[in-house]
């Protein structure tokens, strides 16, 4: 029995050799995975810092770019308008702002264009019938002395 109780005792001290080294493994473990989680705490730090100065950056330059945007819209929106105005002036001139413009006074002269060239067309008409006419009785006021 004193066999027995001795590889027990052997058994015994292992299991508690073992037992020790288990927690010095579960301790390294747990050190190792506490540095771990710094180490990733630092690091998530870091990178969400580095992050947001991005962000921060980018943010910047799009605000930047749309107030350039803005500006030039504005400007356009002037240089527009007065186009627009510029060009309502010239219709004005040309179909009249409750007056005749230019187009009506074209249209009105064309009219009377049109009026003085039948006026003289009848009148040449009249002309050379009282011609061809006088023609005619010179013709034969002349054949009948």
């Amino acid at each position: 029995m004193s066999e027995e109780l001795s590889a027990n005792h052997l058994i015994l001290e292992e299991l508690k050799a073992i037992n020790a080294e288990s927690r010095q493994i579960r301790k390294d473990l747990v050190e190792q995975t506490n540095d771990i989680r710094k180490d990733l705490v630092a690091q998530t730090k870091d990178l969400r810092r580095e992050l947001t100065e991005e962000l921060t950056i980018q943010t910047q330059d799009i605000r930047t770019t749309i107030a350039a945007v803005l500006e030039q819209m504005s400007k356009d929106k002037v240089h527009n308008e007065a186009r627009f105005t510029e060009l309502e002036t010239h219709i004005y001139s040309l179909l009249g702002n409750g007056q005749p413009g230019r187009v009506g006074k074209l249209e009105t002269a064309v009219s009377d264009l049109k009026k003085t060239i039948n006026t003289w067309g009848g009148a040449i008409a009249v002309i050379g019938s009282v011609i061809t006419i006088a023609l005619a009785i010179l013709s034969l006021a002349a054949k009948h002395p």
